[in-house]
């Protein structure tokens, strides 16, 4: 597992550095666990390198020990006991090194055991090895220091475990072996009491230091990680904003150059109208209007769209009565719904039943462009239908705009909300809109403060559009249960309530993320 993909990217430099700084005592940990855990791999997986050649050093060293004792006369001394206990020791060591570099696995899972146990038991081996007779007439302590040193040393250097259980199992082999020295008689136990308390000291700061700077490095290369990320993500988003501009600037284009060619058109058949003595018709003058009107609608809801990004603070809210606007959405879109065939539904409750926490205008902006594009967009194959209703969630209200439309492809669910995007539209037919009606809803919720806007949609079935609103801190009638449409609730529109609504329940959607 490489690292890049391990550390996910929305962890802080914070997260990557340890949280304090390391000290005699132990080093600095990581304040995420998941961090921590991903250092101790890694820092184990290169410990248990230097664990194999330590292992590989301790057997190497105790061989040739015990071949330079086999020369030594018998007459000298009884080696037998010291030398069963050497070739042991070989044979635990390597034996440790061979499953540290086959089992990487096991070694990875089980590190404190698979080196921690040899290390230990190489240290108490070599202290124990000081209660056995003498093998020759030579100063034990010298012998003693010589070989817990080393091992010390080796175990403290190479080991990569804990700082504190290192610590731990060298002190009391030292221990033992200082014991072994004072049981034999030697001549300089305190000697060899000296030398080990400077050597587990020296490797304490060394095993510190050590696991110290390799958290460093490691913090250093999880934040370069991140910011290469970082740098990554940045370079796609200017990518992507960059086509973005280029698809709105063409779609911009178009859409203007289209009724200025019309006016061209028509202020030339003016001009011949006019140059042959004839009078200018109604019907040339309100193509002309129409086409001033288009380019004006177009103009104005692109400057609405640049006016809601330049807006740094949220739009002022108050007490709305969803009654007031559902009947004005009724009132509006039922004449549109009837001439393109779709039957409209509008369930406005009663007086004071539900009253949000809102901006009534721009609250309006949002639910017309959703039920326009409900009632824009049918389906030809069967009878359409636009289902519009509020219902109570906890302390929030929900207002879900229903249709069994064509509905959006889960591939388009993202871009419908970029300016000019349209689905099915590449030849730019106004009659489909400019494409400007979503990005205009998106940035006008998240500048509601406390509304949230999910969408859900299947190709070739319909749509939902959930506007969730905070509801008002007092209300003026009494509150209907969660989920639930209040009671004094009336359909306004072409019938009752339609059936069929299938997925389009209450079902959770895509929640999108208003920035």
């Amino acid at each position: 597992m490489s690292m890049r993909a391990a550390v996910p990217r929305e962890y802080t430099d914070h997260d990557c550095a340890p949280e304090r700084r390391g000290t005699l005592l132990g080093p600095a940990v990581f304040p995420d666990a998941t961090i921590e855990q991903l250092f101790l791999t890694e820092f184990r997986r290169s410990g248990a390198k230097f664990a194999r050649l330590a292992f590989l050093a301790g057997a190497g060293t105790a061989l040739s020990f015990s071949l330079l004792m086999t020369a030594v006369p018998e007459r000298y001394f009884d080696q037998h006991e010291r030398q069963f206990i050497r070739f042991a020791l070989v044979a635990v060591l390597t034996i440790a090194a061979l499953i540290v570099a086959l089992c990487p696995r096991f070694v990875a899972r089980h590190y404190v055991l698979a080196v921690g146990a040899p290390a230990a038991l190489a240290c108490l081996t070599v202290a124990g090895l000081g209660f056995l007779p003498v093998e020759v007439d030579l100063p034990r302590s010298g012998r003693m220091t010589v070989a817990m040193c080393l091992t010390c040393y080796l175990v403290y250097g190479f080991a990569r475990l804990p700082p504190g259980a290192v610590a731990a199992v060298c002190s009391l082999a030292s221990i033992v072996a200082i014991a072994a020295s004072i049981a034999s008689g030697d001549d300089y136990p305190h000697a060899l009491a000296i030398y080990l308390a400077v050597t587990n000291l020296s490797g304490w700061i060394l095993a510190v230091q050590i696991e110290k700077r390799e958290r460093d490095v490691f913090g250093t290369t999880l934040a370069l990680t991140r910011g290469r990320a970082q740098l990554e993500l940045s370079a796609q988003a200017s990518a992507e904003a960059n086509a973005a501009k280029s698809h709105v600037l063409a779609a911009v284009s178009h859409d203007l150059r289209q009724p200025l060619a019309s006016i061209s058109l028509y202020l030339l058949a003016l001009r011949a109208a006019t140059g042959q003595g004839g009078c200018v018709t109604a019907g040339t003058v309100s193509q002309i209007g129409e086409c001033v009107a288009a380019m004006t609608d177009n103009l104005s809801r692109l400057s609405n769209i640049a006016e809601l990004r330049d807006r740094r603070e949220f739009f002022p809210i108050e007490a709305v009565d969803l009654r007031l606007l559902l009947r004005r959405l009724a009132s509006v879109y039922v004449g549109q719904a009837s001439i393109a065939g779709v039957r409209l539904v509008v369930a406005v409750p009663a007086p004071g039943k539900l009253v949000v926490q809102s901006n009534g205008a721009r609250l309006w902006e949002v639910l017309s462009n959703l039920a326009s594009n409900a009632v824009k967009f049918r389906h030809g194959a069967r009878a359409a239908w636009v289902l519009v209703r509020a219902t109570r969630i906890g302390d929030d209200l929900r207002i879900a705009i229903l249709d069994n439309g064509i509905g959006i492809d889960s591939s388009f669910h993202r871009r419908v909300f970029d300016e000019y995007f349209q689905v099915g539209n590449r030849q730019r037919d106004r009659a489909g809109g400019y494409g400007l009606g979503l990005p205009i809803v998106r940035e006008t919720v998240s500048r509601l403060p406390g509304h949230r806007l999910r969408m859900r949609s299947r190709a070739g079935q319909g749509s939902r559009f959930d506007v969730f609103v905070p509801g008002a801190s007092k209300q003026h009638g009494p509150s209907a249960r969660a989920g639930q449409e209040d009671d004094g609730t009336k359909h306004e529109g072409a019938g009752a309530a339609p059936e069929g609504a299938g997925w389009l329940g209450e079902g959770a959607g895509m929640p999108l993320r208003l920035s």
